[in-house]
């Protein structure tokens, strides 16, 4: 079981973010653009199965401010397993930023 910790900080109307098969290309699972209307920190809980998986945070302009931690929930134990963190660089500006995940 997967997880998406998503905190936005400024602009959440223009925070995008996606999880997407890194083969395949097709997105898994997502919220779009205008999905936030206020800062907010949010997590959901995705089923992924084994696979590579590439997880997506995306801005509408440089003036949205996001961080988003994924990781894996290991239902047995209950422990979690941070797998990355995406945030923007303050001088930066990039509109995407992604990581690549391994699922075994």
């Amino acid at each position: 079981m997967g997880f998406v910790n998503v905190t936005i900080f400024e602009k959440p109307e223009e925070v995008s973010w996606r999880i997407i098969d890194a083969l395949s290309q097709e997105q898994f699972y997502g919220y779009p653009v205008g999905n936030y209307e206020e800062a907010t920190t949010s997590t959901k809980f995705v089923n992924m199965q084994t696979g590579i998986w590439e997880f997506q945070l995306t801005r509408a302009t440089v003036a949205a401010d996001v961080r988003a931690k994924i990781g894996n929930l290991n239902r047995s134990t209950g422990e979690i397993d941070p797998l990355g963190e995406l945030a923007f660089d303050p001088n930066s500006r990039a509109t995407t930023v992604s990581t690549l995940i391994r699922l075994i």
